[in-house]
């Protein structure tokens, strides 16, 4: 199989309506769909979470082109093409940034001082509580 007729996944769905209006937007546009773990999801719908939602693929040279539709159709924003990492990353940063101090240092360092600071607070609340008993 030449690598622009690989299928891959475009957007991840929790429910099967939610992917059943979206691929037959694509394939209204003439855009190749397959649809993954769809028939797990019919099956068994609260085992959508765990396994990841139902995946809706296309064809990888139409990639590009199933993201605009998606876009203009309400089915699929920038921050759901991020990686799962760039979306922690960046949550991480926003919980931190409106700390006095932690602001001005990498985030690695924000949480090594956070981590510091947990455990200095447990350490202490176990004092506490031994003394107090």
């Amino acid at each position: 199989m030449p690598i622009d007729d690989k299928f891959i996944t475009v957007r991840t769905f929790t429910y099967i309506h939610e992917l059943a209006l979206a691929q037959m937007l694509l394939e209204s546009e003439n855009i190749e769909c397959l649809t993954k773990d769809e028939l797990t999801i019919q099956a068994h719908p609260f085992y959508s979470n765990a396994i990841g939602g139902v995946k809706l693929q296309v064809k990888q040279h139409d990639f590009e082109k199933a993201v605009e539709f998606l876009k203009n159709g309400g089915y699929l924003k920038d921050e759901d093409l991020e990686d799962d990492n760039v979306k922690l990353h960046n949550k991480l940063i926003k919980l931190t940034t409106g700390i006095p101090y932690l602001n001005s240092l990498k985030l690695k360092n924000r949480l090594i001082v956070l981590g510091l600071i947990g455990t200095a607070v447990l350490i202490i609340t176990f004092i506490l509580i031994r003394a107090l008993l």
